[in-house]
């Protein structure tokens, strides 16, 4: 969709041709109506696990590059459908937990600036598999804060930077 590549749903079965995005919706919206049975959740799982990296992120697609944002889908579906016993948090927590840079914030791939919406998305998935307390919590507490704005309202990406609709609602 829009030219974004993410992990496919086909596995899912169901009419979604977008991204993994909206297939952990499904997973999500399936599981809170006890229908999870409609699905080949075995072979949803599968796949998931089909674009786990070496480093213990999930990539958009089997072999791409670990992302904050992918890696919460991924690591969301599994706790819904009960697979989180099929990875290897230490590794993922590491890799993770590397996303905190020096301001506190934490990024969603090596070398990029940390982002509050990133912070969210890291600090969901350590909370997922139990590792959150391997980061600085005082620090990306101070980072989060920093992004707000006391003025207006309001939070933004990151520190100094405009107020938005996305990065106050994450």
């Amino acid at each position: 969709m829009w030219g974004e590549v993410d992990t496919r749903a086909k596995q899912l079965r169901l009419f979604i041709s977008s991204s993994f995005r909206f297939s952990y919706i499904a997973i999500c919206c399936l599981a809170l109506l006890h229908l999870l049975d409609k699905i080949n959740v075995e072979k949803a799982v599968d796949y998931i696990l089909s674009c786990k990296n070496h480093d213990g992120g999930f990539g958009c697609t089997p072999g791409g590059e670990s992302h904050a944002g992918q890696i919460f889908c991924c690591v969301g579906a599994l706790a819904v459908t009960g697979s989180l016993h099929r990875i290897d948090k230490d590794l993922l927590g590491w890799w993770l937990c590397e996303r905190q840079v020096k301001s506190g914030g934490l990024n969603g791939r090596p070398e990029k600036l940390p982002d509050v919406c990133y912070s969210w998305w890291v600090l969901s998935s350590l909370i997922m598999i139990d590792r959150v307390h391997w980061i600085n919590k005082e620090r990306i507490a101070k980072f989060i804060l920093d992004c707000k704005d006391i003025e207006n309202g309001g939070i933004s990406d990151r520190p100094d930077d405009a107020c938005d609709a996305y990065h106050t609602l994450v």
